[in-house]
């Protein structure tokens, strides 16, 4: 079974929507792909199901995928989380943080802002992860390459040209993207200077370990949360640099008209 028939039916049609950009988006940039790659080669992304049901909509932005060129993100990190392994690596251990944190934050916001020594292991939220009784989360990539180079290190070139050539187009698909997906809350992972090929960010605040911003998506502003990526090796996933400043950013600046 593929991932787009585990959607309820309203979600479907978001997919629907959102694979029509993508083909969109393969068209603007079909010619214009470098070091060998072809549109097909393209990595799309977006949300898991269910997310249209938590009762705070999560959205993490990352840099790129690696190793799975012309694969859905969606499809492959699905099967990923539900065998508890990332990269043939438990999901639990620090070498997986980008995966691991997106479960404990969501878990913790979804349930109240409750304790961090509170929130099951990730393992523990991966049987009811995107069904109608678990949580659920959006997660895109700045970059919809895939980097095969087999190292943990960005490819900030590919990284650069996808973001720069996607931003000359005259639709601002990253905002477009964002804007069917709709979230509540934005997480980025320290990446500022492609957050302009984005939307427009207003700063409201620089607090510790984190920067509060609202970006405006479509007609509506949201809240946007700058912290450092969940990979970032200096801080081996620890909660004082991710997840008690998201939910202190969070209980200060966020309501649902943000």
């Amino acid at each position: 079974m593929q991932i787009y028939d585990l959607y309820p039916k309203n979600e479907q049609i978001i997919i629907d929507q959102m694979n029509k950009l993508f083909i969109e988006w393969k068209k603007y940039l079909n010619g214009q792909l470098i070091n060998g790659y072809s549109v097909s080669d393209l990595v799309f992304d977006g949300f898991y199901p269910y997310y249209t049901n938590q009762k705070i909509k999560m959205l993490y932005i990352g840099r790129e995928s690696l190793g799975i060129s012309g694969s859905n993100y969606l499809d492959i990190l699905y099967g990923a989380y539900k065998c508890n392994r990332v990269a043939n690596k438990s999901i639990n251990l620090v070498t997986n943080s980008f995966h691991n944190l997106m479960f404990y934050i969501t878990y913790g916001i979804v349930n109240d802002f409750i304790e961090w020594n509170s929130i099951p292991c990730a393992s523990k939220l991966t049987d009811s992860f995107a069904t109608i009784n678990g949580i659920s989360f959006a997660t895109i990539n700045i970059s919809k390459y895939s980097n095969e180079a087999n190292e943990w290190k960005s490819d900030w070139n590919l990284i650069h040209h996808f973001a720069k050539t996607t931003s000359l187009a005259n639709t601002n698909f990253y905002n477009r993207q964002i804007e069917l997906i709709d979230p509540d809350i934005i997480i980025g992972m320290n990446m500022f200077n492609y957050y302009k090929f984005i939307g427009q960010l207003n700063l409201l605040e620089r607090m510790e370990n984190i920067d509060v911003y609202t970006i405006k998506i479509g007609d509506h502003e949201k809240l946007f949360l700058d912290t450092f990526h969940f990979s970032a090796p200096s801080k081996h996933g620890s909660p004082e640099f991710y997840y008690y400043p998201i939910i202190k950013a969070i209980q200060k600046y966020y309501t649902k008209k943000t």
